[in-house]
């Protein structure tokens, strides 16, 4: 991804709003609420002026954003595999349904037949 200088004052507006987040946090629960609000103020500081001071950082968090991205992806792929489409592929095989007619395997034609007359007005606005 191409970090242009919209895109790095855009990082620097929210990463602003994420420490405005945890300075308000910080108010109500921790006390350390001058720290966030500088890093708020210095953020926005070098979005205005100086965003591609901000470069690096950016860089940064979109790598780790990407490989966060890749495994993730992965896990929840994985899951649901082995969560969903592994249960009811054994709940098929044991009430013995093939709901995609492989079983047919001497059949002279795949096609399955359809009842139904097609017009041409059924296929305009088909969703």
């Amino acid at each position: 991804m191409e970090l242009t200088t919209r895109f790095l004052r855009q990082f620097a507006v929210v990463l602003a709003s994420v420490f405005g987040l945890l300075a308000l946090w910080s108010f109500f629960y921790a006390g350390v609420l001058w720290l966030w609000l500088l890093a708020a103020l210095v953020s926005l500081v070098l979005a205005w002026l100086a965003p591609n001071s901000l470069r690096p950082l950016a860089s940064a968090w979109m790598w780790i954003g990407h490989w966060l991205g890749f495994v993730n992806t992965r896990v929840l792929l994985g899951m649901v595999f082995f969560l969903v489409i592994t249960p009811v592929s054994l709940l098929f095989r044991m009430t013995g349904r093939d709901a995609l007619a492989l079983r047919h395997k001497q059949a002279s034609s795949y096609w399955q037949k359809q009842d139904k007359s097609w017009l041409p007005d059924d296929f305009k606005n088909q969703f």
